[in-house]
């Protein structure tokens, strides 16, 4: 079952593991303040984008920005762009960064204001609108802190002969290991995260012998991963090959992070099981088209 639905049909069993999880008392929602809640009610053409910003109207609604104006901070960039780079599209530059955001304490937020106001009721008219438009939220968020924040560096060397043979010897090498041994790690991870219930709020902590594998599991493979992007920014990279190295670099620090992310399950299940899905999808999809184009440039000098 693909993940976006598991979450539709877990909605709201999910609000009460996030009731657990962040306890009552802690919940303050105020509909009027939230600036995730502001709109949820707002009739909108989901896919369309009114203001030809790069943000659709359904995250217009999300991000609580004006789908009729293209900069709704009027800082001089675009509201999908500043999305995009992990910038607030509500606070003008240049002090705009915005921070990593917990999913699971964002979606209970999110539940509650829904369900106060109504649109989130099962009963409601507009429930599957309404929710299509929160999981698309989440998603859109999920992405913002899985992707590097910081600019890809790398060591650029004029093509030649040498630069290349040195580049095949070493620097291709180790992204041939690093790719097989991600397989590997992607099918002792699946068996981790089918021992591991992210549903449960008692058995997703310190102590527990499933959640601990994972942890341990995770922060391993993000400080070998960290280890190997250091070199893979360290080594010379002949100009010819320098964009495919800074892409192949990018998916393993996304990877990384997501590793990251799923040691912390345990403050975060939301978006550990959306990193999950992002290393399956960068490694199943985004990966091997970028290799296949990489190993022929290879192959060929």
């Amino acid at each position: 079952m693909p993940i976006k639905i598991k979450i539709l049909v877990s909605f709201l069993g999910l609000v009460a593991v996030s009731l657990v999880y962040l306890g009552l008392k802690n919940l303050k929602v105020d509909l009027d303040l939230k600036p995730n809640q502001a709109n949820i009610n707002t009739p909108l053409e989901r896919d369309a984008d009114w203001d030809n910003d790069g943000l659709p109207n359904r995250e217009e609604s999300y991000w609580n920005t004006d789908p009729n104006k293209p900069d709704t901070d009027g800082d001089g960039y675009l509201d999908g762009e500043e999305v995009a780079s992990g910038h607030d599209p509500l606070k003008p530059g240049p002090d705009d960064k915005m921070e990593k955001n917990n999913l699971t304490k964002t979606l209970s937020e999110i539940a509650f204001a829904g369900i106060a106001e109504g649109s989130l009721k099962p009963t409601s008219p507009k429930y599957v609108e309404s929710l299509n438009m929160v999981v698309d939220g989440l998603f859109t968020q999920s992405e913002i802190n899985l992707n590097p924040r910081n600019e890809i560096s790398t060591k650029v060397v004029p093509d030649s002969y040498e630069a290349i043979n040195i580049y095949k010897n070493t620097i291709y090498t180790l992204i041939e290991s690093m790719a097989e041994k991600e397989g590997e790690s992607i099918l002792k991870l699946v068996d981790l995260i089918d021992d591991t219930n992210f549903f449960d709020d008692s058995k997703l902590k310190a102590g527990e012998k499933s959640f601990q594998n994972l942890h341990n599991f995770s922060l391993a493979r993000a400080a070998e991963l960290n280890r190997n992007i250091a070199t893979l920014e360290a080594g010379p990279v002949p100009e010819m090959l320098s964009e495919q190295h800074r892409f192949i670099i990018k998916i393993f620090k996304s990877v990384s992070i997501s590793y990251a992310s799923l040691a912390n399950a345990d403050s975060d299940p939301i978006q550990a099981m959306l990193s999950f899905q992002n290393i399956i999808i960068l490694f199943t999809e985004r990966l091997p088209d970028k290799l296949t184009e990489y190993i022929k440039i290879m192959q060929d000098r």
